[in-house]
């Protein structure tokens, strides 16, 4: 059995691909994958001084913006999912289809080798691709029908 999943930062389609036809299983949403970093934030970063007399204040800042985080969150949370399906039935193989940077979020929590070999990756965002040429893009050109899936 093979599934298709394709993902962004906002929302994620499980799909399940057999006798030439994809079938949604599931849809994610992510509704913080739509806003913006400042629409995030409560309030500005902290400020510090450095240990030296004499030095200037400067920004507390975190590694990654509110939208990374978010971003960071939603891989996990596709993982999670994928994983469990992945133990519970031994035949499951994956495409997984997303941007480069989203890609590499979900593909970073896939650490078991036995679980990688099952693992297609396919770089595109398909974000704004109608999704009746999916099927072309991420290189299953012997599909002959999708069955109707909901946006």
């Amino acid at each position: 059995m093979r599934w298709i999943v394709v993902a962004n930062r906002s929302d994620a389609k499980v799909l399940k691909h057999t006798n030439k036809r994809l079938s949604l299983i599931k849809e994610y949403k992510n509704s913080l994958g739509r806003l913006r970093d400042k629409d995030m934030q409560d309030d500005h970063p902290g400020q510090s001084r450095a240990k030296y007399m004499g030095s200037a204040p400067h920004n507390l800042e975190k590694e990654n913006s509110p939208h990374e985080q978010a971003a960071d969150q939603f891989a996990k949370k596709i993982f999670k999912v994928l994983n469990l399906e992945m133990k519970r039935n031994h035949n499951l193989n994956l495409i997984i289809v997303a941007e480069a940077n989203f890609l590499g979020k979900i593909k970073s929590h896939f650490k078991s080798k036995s679980k990688k070999s099952r693992v297609e990756w396919v770089e595109k965002d398909l974000k704004r691709i109608p999704q009746n040429k999916w099927y072309q893009l991420i290189g299953l050109n012997e599909l002959s029908n999708i069955s109707k899936i909901s946006s």
